[in-house]
């Protein structure tokens, strides 16, 4: 008798308690640590928005503060990994894990056969500290959880940004050529909207209590979306909705969606010929987001991708180390040869190819894909929208890559990804969510947490913190 009533039974409040603390902690250490790493808050005084110290402080040694900001993560993460109590079940998803385990190999790898040796060693040290952390964060948090994480983040980059430029009085959206700007370069701060963007999304269809908070949120951001000019951005946005809406909908409906969607621009088009406008001239400018004037940059970036490709071919299969490429060195006698000042190839795929070569980027690019499907298929089995926003983000990581060399940095946004697919590839899934994607919820019968709390069967079974 005694024994039975000593007998410890694990009270889901106090489990969602301490999630939620956590989740506020994470939110600020990322948010501080990220912002003083990425942002500036004069930056919107420069006219290009470029800050050329952090490349040769990245190649000469590193910012020592910077480095002793990131190397915390390492503690955190070990501390998650091994001595936080709870947490999910190691179970692990055997090819996700292991292409993400491979990749991490495979770069470390790198450093046997790199020019800029002490740059990659550096360079490879951060992306320990940010594995260790990634995974370390999703032992204990849902996707949905992450996707808060980041819908808080970036929406306070873009407030503060938007409040930097108003104090400075560099925001002047009337003028012509004006781009949102804030803290960071307008297509970094693109980015940053757009994954708050998607995140918002998932969280509205999540039963989040603030619910008109959100709403209000998201559209102010779209806005400053908008306000960026950035077209990769805005079209990985689109790019990413786009794919919640294929993941979700039957074929019926898709094939009535296309067909009249394609009726509806095809009459629209011939009335617009009718009254004597030119679809075709109208469409350019909304595509060039009012940005006709710098059309070329887009066809600038052959003459990159060109000159690059004399460099891949001469380590087509190993590249020339991790995050190592671009070294001052290399940087100067490049852009010398195309007369322009540049430090990135402005593509992922090209960036890959150059520094973990042709296997490191094929397996990027399988995680990728394993991951998507991966959440697709439990999406449809849970209806959780933290799969959602997978998806979502690796779609607009996609279309990000071509055209930007983030998406194979060591970034905020690309540690959250990485989050979420540790989460599917080593931990337990996450709890399925109540209602579908996309169905009517009644507000005033959500949980009072942020942060649901794990069903009682699934959290016995070894599921969730």
């Amino acid at each position: 008798m005694n024994t039975a009533q000593n007998t410890f039974i694990p009270n889901p409040s106090e489990s969602t308690n301490r999630n939620r603390g956590l989740v506020v902690f994470l939110t600020f250490l990322l948010g501080i640590i990220f912002f003083y790493k990425d942002h500036n808050l004069f930056l919107s005084l420069n006219e290009f928005w470029t800050g050329w110290e952090e490349g040769e402080n990245l190649a000469s040694g590193g910012n020592m503060l910077k480095g002793l900001a990131l190397s915390s993560f390492w503690f955190i993460g070990m501390y998650l990994l091994f001595l936080r109590p709870g947490g999910a079940r190691f179970r692990f998803d055997k090819s996700l894990a292991f292409l993400m385990v491979f990749y991490v190999g495979w770069c470390s790898l790198t450093v046997l056969w790199s020019e800029a040796r002490g740059m990659t060693i550096r360079q490879l040290a951060v992306l320990y500290f940010l594995v260790t952390f990634g995974v370390g964060m999703a032992r204990h948090l849902r996707i949905r959880d992450i996707a808060l994480i980041a819908f808080c983040i970036f929406g306070s980059y873009a407030l503060i940004g938007l409040l930097v430029e108003l104090g400075l009085g560099t925001f002047r959206p009337w003028r012509d050529g004006y781009r949102f700007a804030g803290t960071a370069h307008p297509n970094a701060q693109g980015a940053c909207l757009c994954v708050f963007g998607l995140a918002g999304i998932c969280l509205l269809k999540s039963g989040i209590r603030r619910r008109k908070l959100v709403l209000f949120s998201l559209i102010f951001g779209i806005g400053l979306l908008i306000l960026t000019k950035s077209r990769t951005s805005t079209g990985g946005f689109l790019f990413g909705v786009s794919a919640l809406w294929f993941v979700q909908s039957s074929r019926k409906f898709k094939l009535c969606s296309f067909l009249g969607i394609s009726w509806l621009l095809l009459v629209g088009m011939l009335g617009l010929l009718f009254v004597d406008i030119n679809p075709v001239q109208d469409l350019e400018e909304v595509v060039l987001m009012g940005r006709g004037e710098e059309s070329e940059a887009l066809t600038g970036r052959l003459p990159i991708w060109i000159e690059m490709t004399n460099y891949i071919n001469q380590r087509f299969w190993t590249g020339y180390g991790y995050q190592s490429f671009w070294h001052p060195d290399k940087i100067e006698v490049l852009s010398d040869e195309l007369n322009w000042t540049f430090r990135e190839s402005h593509s992922s795929f090209v960036d890959g190819m150059l520094t973990i070569g042709f296997i490191g980027t094929v397996t990027l690019f399988l995680i990728a894909f394993k991951g998507f499907l991966d959440s697709r298929r439990l999406y449809s089995a849970t209806q959780d929208p933290g799969y959602a926003f997978v998806i979502s983000l690796l779609a607009f990581g996609l279309i990000n890559a071509f055209m930007e060399s983030g998406m194979i940095a060591s970034s905020l946004d690309t540690l959250l990804l990485g989050s979420c697919l540790a989460r599917i590839a080593f931990w337990e899934r996450s709890a399925p969510a109540a209602r579908s994607l996309f169905s009517n919820m009644n507000v005033n019968t959500m949980l009072d947490n942020l942060i649901p709390p794990a069903e009682p069967e699934l959290a016995q079974k070894g599921g969730h913190s």
